[in-house]
């Protein structure tokens, strides 16, 4: 998000400094903090982000993500009520509804329990294998080998290897 000490970062074959707006656009941030407001419900926070991302609220679609997410029925508690999983899993559904191609996830595993990081995984290859990248910072061991879906087992991409 910074830019970069030397070189260049390329989105979609055009340097990130020349897209401006239209880069940021395309991106979905998850931080380490989940930068949620405690004195929100869910849903405020939800319609909150949708708003500041440039989307529309849709019903169907944050009933759908919350149910997937294992916070259905909680869509009017307080944010400060839930647990730091809960909260994490909060965070993951503002990126899930954003539809952005690009996010960007800062320790994406912190504070979830097997359950959480089952359904993290999981959204994680679905959004890949709908053509979206992800980029993880992570202090996990392995950190993110099992989602190695272009067959690059050394870890390393070229600009040639993937055009999302």
């Amino acid at each position: 998000m910074l830019p970069p000490a030397r070189g260049e970062v390329h989105w979609q074959g055009r340097a990130i400094a020349a897209q401006g707006a239209d880069f940021t656009g395309q991106l979905a941030y998850l931080g380490h903090a989940d930068g949620l407001r405690g004195e929100l419900t869910l849903r405020e926070n939800l319609v909150f982000s949708l708003h500041i991302a440039g989307r529309r609220p849709d019903a169907v679609a944050s009933r759908m993500v919350l149910e997937r997410l294992q916070l259905a029925g909680r869509e009017n508690d307080l944010v400060r009520l839930l647990s730091q999983g809960q909260r994490r899993r909060l965070a993951l559904a503002r990126v899930l509804l954003s539809q952005r191609p690009l996010w960007l996830l800062d320790e994406p595993h912190a504070g979830l329990d097997a359950d959480g990081e089952q359904v993290l995984e999981a959204c994680l290859a679905e959004h890949a294998q709908g053509g979206g990248l992800a980029v993880l910072a992570t202090h996990r061991a392995g950190g993110g080998d099992a989602l190695d879906m272009d067959g690059l087992h050394d870890g390393s991409r070229h600009d040639s290897d993937h055009r999302p």
